[in-house]
């Protein structure tokens, strides 16, 4: 191979490294990863958590407006 070759290889590799070079410090870290997991897993227990809480809230004013027709049945027979 001639010189003018090799230099042409020498340059696309030092471009090649370069371009990884960018590719591995815009990578995220483990420590990235297990930041992020260990806030969607908060997330999904705190979304748990406010299902339960609707569906008591939603028990309640069922049973409110049960109350409320009852009420009414017995201010209208009076």
């Amino acid at each position: 191979m001639s010189d003018e070759i090799l230099k042409q290889l020498l340059e696309e590799m030092k471009a090649i490294r370069s371009e990884l070079a960018d590719v591995k410090a815009s990578m995220a870290t483990k420590e990235d990863v297990e930041s992020i997991h260990s806030k969607l897993d908060m997330i999904h227990h705190q979304v748990a958590a406010n299902s339960e809480q609707y569906t008591d809230l939603a028990g309640r004013v069922s049973d409110h407006h049960t109350d409320i027709k009852l009420i009414k049945k017995a201010i209208t027979n009076q």
